[in-house]
């Protein structure tokens, strides 16, 4: 009997970090629509750092635990209220 529950959790762990390693991770539950930094980061085709850089000033997220999110419609509805003008001259 011990050698099948040491079977069992072993499979189980296995299975676990299978899918982490192909991005399902079990223990991070996806928030419907919400994006997650490394989404937000895909989202915008930015880099991590200028991700941050705009939170800073005033890109909307939330934080929930450790997590850090992003609504996309408060992302493009921030990105247009900041838009640039060039004054053509």
């Amino acid at each position: 009997m011990k050698a099948v529950l040491d079977e069992d959790i072993t499979e189980e762990k296995i299975k676990q970090a299978l899918q982490v390693l192909q991005g399902h991770d079990t223990k991070k539950k996806e928030v419907s629509g919400y994006l997650s930094t490394n989404d937000a980061i895909k989202f915008l085709n930015l880099s991590r750092c200028y991700l941050w850089i705009l939170r800073k000033r005033g890109l909307p997220s939330y934080k929930v635990g450790k997590r850090i999110l992003f609504k996309p419609e408060e992302i493009e509805s921030w990105m247009k209220s900041n838009r640039i003008r060039l004054k053509k001259s």
